[in-house]
């Protein structure tokens, strides 16, 4: 059996997405760039819609709010691998935001 995990990786969407400063990132420009790469994520590496969730697919984790500069509930995988592997994929983009004591919401984190 096969199995293919692809998760979204910063640089997808521009390098070092989520690390620049608050006044840039909620930019317009910028949340627009979250949310097509978040569009075009969840259709070319999930072969699934946004409007999709955990009754649709149920190895998804949803976050419980909204990121911060993309607008969309984060989705995590988690699935079994065969009997005794599991696999956890977090994402950590969707939520990501410079602070000064993580890259992640405070309620995520």
């Amino acid at each position: 059996m096969r199995w293919l995990l692809w998760l979204i990786y910063g640089t997808d969407i521009i390098d070092g997405y989520g690390s620049y400063p608050h006044h840039f990132m909620s930019t317009p420009v910028f949340c627009g760039l979250g949310e097509v790469a978040f569009k075009y994520y969840m259709l070319f590496q999930h072969q699934s819609v946004v409007d999709e969730g955990q009754a649709d697919e149920p190895s998804w984790l949803l976050g419980a709010a909204p990121g911060p500069y993309i607008n969309e509930l984060s989705r995590s995988v988690f699935m079994f691998l065969g009997k005794h592997v599991a696999f956890l994929g977090i994402d950590a983009r969707t939520e990501r935001m410079v602070s000064l004591d993580s890259t992640s919401c405070r309620e995520k984190y």
